[in-house]
Parts: C-alpha cells; sequence; structure tokens
C-alpha cells in the first residue's frame, strides 16, 4: 500500500510541474548507443568504409527515433590512453508541452544527426592505426556505458564496425590458432588479469568490415573467439548479429 502511495505522489509532483517529465526523463536516456570503428589499414579500402557508412546511418535512423546518448570512438594502437570519444551526441525526449514533432525534429534531431554523421566520417578520414586494440577499446566502451548519462539509459548497445581481428601486444589473431583451448584460455587471462569488462545487459552487433585475406577456417575462429568473449563480459551477442553489415538493428 505505501510503494503505491509513493508511486502516486511521484506521478503528481512531475504533473505538478511540467518541466518534471522532462527533467525526469532527461536523467534516464532511452538509449546509449557506443560505437568502435576500426581505423586500421585491413578496413581501409573504399568498398569497407562504403558499408561502414550505409551501416551506420541505420544506426543514426534508430537513434533519431528513440531519442538518446551517442558516444563513440576509433579502435586503434594505445585506445586505453588515447582515448577521447571524438562521436559524441544526444538527443532529447520530444517535449510535448513545448513543441510539437516537427520541431523536435528539427531544432533536436536533424542538428544531432548531421554534426554525429560528420563526426562519424572524421574518424573514417584519420590516420590509419598500426594495431587494432579491440579488447582495450572494449575496455572503454564499458567504462562509458557505465558512467555519467549512459549508466542511467534504458537500453544500451554496442555497435563495432570491425574485421575483429585483435593485434595488439598480448595477441595478434592473424598468427594466433584460435582453437578452444586457446579460446578459454585467452578469455580466463582477461579474467585473470582484470581485464574482463562488465559489459552485462549491453547488446552488441557487429559490422562493417569483412575479414578480408582471412580463410574461412580464420573467420569462424574469430568469430567463435568473439561470440563466447562476450559472454563471459555479460553482453547479449546473438550470433546473428556478427557480420560483415548490419543485421536487425533495433534499440527497441
Amino acid at each position: 500500500m505505501r510503494t503505491a502511495s509513493a508511486l502516486l505522489a511521484f506521478a503528481g509532483s512531475i504533473l505538478v510541474c511540467g518541466c518534471g517529465v522532462q527533467t525526469y526523463f532527461d536523467k534516464h536516456p532511452a538509449s546509449a548507443i557506443y560505437l568502435l570503428v576500426d581505423v586500421s589499414s585491413s578496413t581501409g579500402s573504399e568498398a569497407i568504409r562504403s558499408e561502414m557508412q550505409k551501416d551506420y546511418a541505420a544506426v543514426l535512423s534508430a537513434w533519431a527515433s528513440t531519442s538518446g546518448l551517442l558516444r563513440g570512438d576509433a579502435i586503434g594502437s594505445d585506445v586505453l590512453n588515447a582515448s577521447t570519444t571524438p562521436i559524441r551526441g544526444a538527443i532529447p525526449p520530444p517535449d510535448s508541452i513545448m513543441s510539437d514533432e516537427e520541431t523536435h525534429q528539427k531544432k533536436e534531431v536533424a542538428p544531432a544527426v548531421s554534426a554525429a554523421r560528420k563526426q562519424f566520417d572524421q574518424v573514417l578520414a584519420g590516420p590509419a592505426s598500426n594495431r587494432t586494440e579491440i579488447l582495450n577499446a572494449l575496455s572503454v566502451a564499458a567504462r562509458v556505458l557505465d558512467s555519467g548519462e549512459a549508466k542511467e539509459a534504458k537500453r544500451k548497445v554496442l555497435v563495432i564496425f570491425s574485421d575483429m581481428v585483435e593485434e595488439s601486444q598480448l595477441y595478434n589473431f592473424h598468427r594466433d590458432e584460435l582453437s578452444d583451448t586457446r579460446i578459454s584460455a585467452i578469455i580466463a587471462a582477461e579474467r585473470a588479469g582484470g581485464r574482463l569488462p562488465d559489459l552485462k545487459g549491453v547488446r552488441v552487433w557487429k559490422a562493417g568490415a569483412s575479414t578480408l585475406n582471412v580463410s574461412d577456417v580464420k573467420q569462424r575462429q574469430i568469430q567463435k573467439f568473439w561470440v563466447q568473449y562476450f559472454a563471459a563480459t555479460g553482453a547479449e551477442m546473438n550470433p546473428a548479429h556478427y557480420g560483415a553489415s548490419l543485421v536487425d538493428f533495433s534499440l527497441n
């Protein structure tokens, strides 16, 4: 009974102040999207970059329709120290009291989407990285999604535009034979070293780059590694959402 009374009192307090609805939901974004963009030489072809931009348009469309936060950075070398989150935007929910949908689209949505598109293009136009530290980039992503405004988001999504070939000081998936034993060993080592990020409740899509010049056997090994790795982090990684292009992307 007390719980019901408390809820009614909370609802009443919001209704008394018209701005209360907006203020409450500003602190609880509908969604928080984090993007990781592989800018290594293996993803530098015009065809791959074009596919990335097409898939990014789908992400922007979903973001624009649901509101929330957008964050992102390049996957490169020394990502733990060099990450600056150059992709950064926010779309507030429509305020039915202050403006209609058309005004909201014009004043809030369109400028945010335009800026985010330019930021993405600037990341792609940056210098190619000589290493692809995906594991470290995921640690940064987890940190961002679990802090600030993103921490309170109702839905959290991670989109990775990469061929997923880890090339760092610890691992090189071009050389490593990713057997079941090796996959388990890597995940165990990451956990023991305190490097396994907490991505509980985060939905993951991998898209935007195919593993060119990699055998079919190696591609399957790499995919198997990442499916198991994300399971270990607590993330929701549907194997159907691991592909060269974005499949069934949704924030609902």
